[in-house]
């Protein structure tokens, strides 16, 4: 989708949020905003980035790949500003060129660690729908979500269809389908149990953002699909479409539209923003060493 559609879809998305709820109230709630609980939040973020560098450290072991904890930490919030800059987030595929690896063995380590994290993402986000939230429309579109997650998870992990795409497009991709092998059983199994560390990890900072919002701490439950639906590139980064479903979510449990947004809003900050600003720092440094 290009750049210019996208971005009318986000101003879109916003105007549509904005006639539905009070923005000086949205001003009212963002003012208001305990900092002693957004503190906590915020010194849980590290832990956050840990888990998952842990993850990946794991898969790039599998392949053999070893780098130190440190560097894959460095080059996963790069990773994480590459992220902020594209559609669905496929800017962190960049991660692949500071490992400098093996391309096909270092691009089948971010590959499985992104399926293994949205596989997680979309387990929880059916789980809330279904147990905790009465609304079709919400089901119907993550429904659909979970459909083409499971059909590029089928064409990211068949070796006849990597072997199809890559003749195709001529292009080698090295290791990458042996490197698959080495991804399955154990290794795979282990990602998913630290993916759901992960969104354990991510849970606890939704837990104190409501606190810091004093909003009702059980609509943390709704942190599945926010992220879920906010990995759908139609808009910039997910903005506008992620705090529409913030505020319909919140609806749905009985809480105003304007919580969402703020909690949409202030958890995509936290979360991503600021962590995709620190790697677009670490990336001026990266480009500084290189002319040394």
């Amino acid at each position: 989708m290009k750049t210019s559609l996208k971005l009318i879809l986000t101003i879109a998305f916003f105007i549509a949020i904005f006639t539905r709820i009070d923005f000086g109230e949205l001003v009212d709630v963002v003012c208001k905003i305990n900092l002693a609980y957004l503190f906590m939040a915020v010194l849980c973020v590290p832990m956050l980035y840990a888990t998952r560098t842990f993850k990946w450290k794991l898969l790039l072991n599998s392949v053999g790949i070893e780098r130190p904890f440190g560097r894959l930490y460095k080059v996963l919030l790069i990773g994480v500003f590459y992220g902020l800059m594209t559609p669905g987030k496929v800017g962190e595929l960049a991660r692949i060129y500071h490992i400098n690896d093996d391309f096909g063995r270092s691009l089948s380590t971010v590959v499985v660690e992104k399926l293994t994290d949205m596989a997680t993402l979309v387990f929880l986000s059916l789980l809330v729908i279904i147990l905790f939230l009465d609304s079709s429309i919400l089901l119907m579109v993550a429904g659909g979500v979970t459909a083409t997650f499971t059909l590029v998870t089928v064409l990211a992990m068949n070796r006849k269809a990597i072997a199809f795409f890559s003749n195709f497009l001529g292009t080698s991709i090295g290791g990458y389908i042996d490197a698959l092998e080495n991804l399955k059983g154990k290794p795979l199994l282990k990602a998913l149990i630290v993916s759901f560390i992960y969104y354990l990890v991510s849970f606890v900072i939704a837990y104190f953002v409501l606190l810091a919002l004093d909003a009702n701490v059980y609509a943390v439950i709704t942190l599945p699909l926010i992220i879920l639906f906010g990995n759908i590139p139609i808009t910039i980064s997910g903005l506008g479409l992620r705090e529409s479903v913030a505020g319909i979510c919140f609806v749905l449990l009985g809480e105003s539209a304007t919580s969402g947004v703020s909690f949409s809003l202030l958890l995509f900050s936290i979360i991503t923003l600021i962590p995709g600003i620190v790697g677009w720092v670490l990336t001026l440094f990266e480009k500084r060493s290189e002319k040394f």
